[in-house]
């Protein structure tokens, strides 16, 4: 392992490390997609104080606000803006059950789900069943304003005015269920603060990678990934849905070095018949969630 403890990432608050780092290089592309939609420093940390601004005036500071979405800018867009806020991130995936959202939204007590179009329906009818839910925002079609509803252009949110502790909660996570009702899992400010420094000096990894992220973002690992991008200033790439075909054409096209999957990619990916481009390419780590680490 390489440099000392939080060399990579400090222990301190998330947004006291990343607004300063976004701030450095506004015309950074912080965040880039297989589709080529992309997101500015600039322009993720305009909208995020934005949103905060208007979150801010309307949720008490400390209650959760859950996220169902794919991935699409607005999430990590949310979740800067709930950093600085003080709210913590539920993160849900947009296809859960009837039964399944409102166990998580009893359970998680969120006051606002933010959700897509077609989940609409969802979360509306769970409303009904969940107390503490006084919210249901749809979000627009127009990524990366897909939160423009729910702004005052000439509003804004200092993400730095009162920064939450490390040992407040970031976001939270569900278990898939198959042992019985979703379990809610608390992520700390400090544990991803030491995800992202243990996995930038256990693997040496600098501002030279290029990150390929597959997975959706609301399991979570996409997050402490993604503060690793930007404290350190290396591309972040993501697919939309991880697909076998696309896979190599989005390693080639984007010169990603580092991949974050599960156990599950590479078993697909071998199945492939294989071809030429599996050994024309710029990838020489995957980071497995579930499985360790492995060179390719």
């Amino acid at each position: 392992m390489t440099g000392n403890a939080w060399s990579v990432m400090p222990a301190a608050p998330i947004v006291e490390t990343l607004v300063p780092v976004l701030l450095e290089k506004p015309h950074a592309v912080v965040i880039q997609f297989e589709d080529g939609a992309s997101l500015t420093a600039e322009a993720l940390l305009a909208r995020a104080e934005q949103f905060a601004a208007y979150v801010s005036k309307r949720v008490p500071r400390g209650t959760p606000i859950a996220v169902a979405m794919g991935n699409r800018a607005e999430f990590f867009i949310i979740w800067l803006a709930l950093l600085g806020t003080g709210h913590p991130m539920v993160n849900m995936n947009p296809a859960l059950t009837q039964t399944e959202a409102e166990h998580m939204l009893r359970d998680s007590r969120s006051a606002w789900v933010l959700a897509e179009q077609q989940a609409s329906q969802l979360f509306r009818s769970a409303q009904t069943k969940c107390p503490d839910l006084s919210e249901v925002l749809i979000l627009g079609e127009q990524e990366p304003d897909g939160l423009l509803a729910f702004c005052d252009e000439d509003d804004s949110f200092d993400l730095l005015s009162a920064p939450p502790s490390i040992h407040d909660t970031t976001f939270i996570t569900y278990t898939s269920g198959t042992t019985g009702m979703p379990k809610g899992c608390a992520h700390l400010q400090g544990e991803t603060c030491r995800y992202v420094d243990v996995v930038g000096r256990l693997y040496d990894l600098r501002s030279t990678d290029s990150f390929l992220n597959p997975l959706q973002f609301f399991y979570g690992d996409s997050i402490w990934l993604f503060a690793l991008s930007l404290k350190l200033g290396a591309p972040f790439v993501s697919m939309r849905k991880f697909s076998v075909n696309r896979f190599w054409s989005v390693v080639q096209q984007f010169e990603t070095t580092v991949l974050l999957g599960i156990g599950a990619i590479p078993n697909l990916l071998l199945k492939r018949e294989p071809t030429t481009d599996e050994q024309n390419h710029t990838m020489r780590m995957g980071l497995f969630t579930d499985r360790g680490v492995v060179g390719v």
